[in-house]
């Protein structure tokens, strides 16, 4: 596990290949996709992507990803190309359509459009990836992790969290109700995570409680967590 830190955005800066690949000409088409602007517009998401999927974009063996909640880009485009790759996503940013489009265009099925708690992966994967999704959009990571750890060789998460109190205001879709929620803090990223404390390392799991610089300017912190599935 390792914490994104100035130190460590400034080594990627260096070579920041993402941005690189989103300005030519074949990645312009897909400038529409709000992860693909939002890459473009925010260099620490650019230095997660490529601690998350950096090394598939490298010459190397093909293998079978799982991308929960990943959204689309233009690198999304390759990725689905260049391997057995599913996206697993509810479309909440950009149209179903748009990425069905995309399908059509590399000739094969990628798109899963699905929640991840009503979906149950039809085989295994090499890698499962969840990037920028729990615990700020979805507090159910040890639920997720109970899940679908056991499809996956590898798990790779990107988790943010808070060590200073947020709390949004929401409305349920199926209820005529205003809810607050409280983002998680370092405390409850590591309790959530506790049960791989074997595999990440207790001392890491304190660095959670601890961390309180950032890299972003709303102050979130973003803990880079790899797990092997050892069944």
């Amino acid at each position: 596990m390792k914490i994104v830190t100035q130190e460590l955005l400034d080594s990627y800066l260096k070579n920041d290949w993402v941005l690189e690949k989103l300005q030519t000409p074949a990645a312009l088409s897909d400038d529409s996709f709000t992860i693909q602007r939002w890459l473009k517009d925010t260099p620490p998401k650019r230095a997660v992507f490529e601690q998350v999927y950096g090394d598939l974009f490298k010459d190397g063996p093909r293998k079978s990803v799982l991308d929960v909640g990943g959204g689309f880009c233009a690198l999304t485009r390759e990725l689905a190309k260049n391997h057995d790759y599913d996206l697993l996503e509810i479309s909440a940013h950009d149209a179903a359509d748009k990425i069905h489009a995309v399908e059509s265009d590399i000739g094969r099925p990628f798109f899963i459009e699905s929640e991840w708690s009503a979906y149950t992966p039809q085989r295994s994967y090499d890698i499962i990836i969840a990037n920028d999704l729990f615990p700020n959009v979805d507090q159910r990571l040890s639920l997720f992790l109970e899940r679908y750890l056991p499809f996956a060789k590898e798990m790779r998460l990107s988790l943010t969290f808070y060590n200073t109190p947020r709390t949004y205001p929401t409305k349920r879709i199926n209820a005529d109700e205003i809810l607050y929620m409280l983002a998680y803090d370092g405390a409850h990223t590591a309790l959530a995570l506790e049960k791989y404390a074997g595999q990440i390392g207790v001392d890491k799991l304190a660095m959670l409680k601890d961390t309180t610089i950032s890299v972003y300017p709303n102050g979130r912190h973003v803990a880079l967590v790899t797990l092997k599935n050892n069944t």
